[in-house]
């Protein structure tokens, strides 16, 4: 059983994005479609907030993220060129 939490996010319209939870948040970041190189937190799924529109990791899509020891992990990504980096975010 779903329930709609909003159909208007706040957060622009996209695809491709990495969606993660760590401390009591949903962190969603990367897509297509004007969400390119931003990054969006959400407390409960409906209320979201812009956490940067410049990211040191710069745009991407086609990445993995995943949390480990307390801190947010983003690996690997596409922007016209692939990348094979890894960053850490506390």
């Amino acid at each position: 059983s779903w329930t709609l939490e909003s159909s208007v996010a706040s957060f622009p319209t996209t695809d491709d994005i990495v969606l993660v939870e760590m401390q009591s948040k949903l962190w969603m970041f990367g897509g297509n479609n004007g969400m390119f190189g931003q990054v969006w937190n959400s407390a409960d799924g409906v209320n979201w907030v812009q956490a940067t529109a410049t990211p040191a990791f710069g745009s991407r899509v086609l990445h993995a993220s995943l949390v480990h020891n307390s801190r947010l992990w983003l690996i690997a990504g596409y922007n016209g060129g692939g990348w094979n980096d890894v960053w850490r975010s506390p």
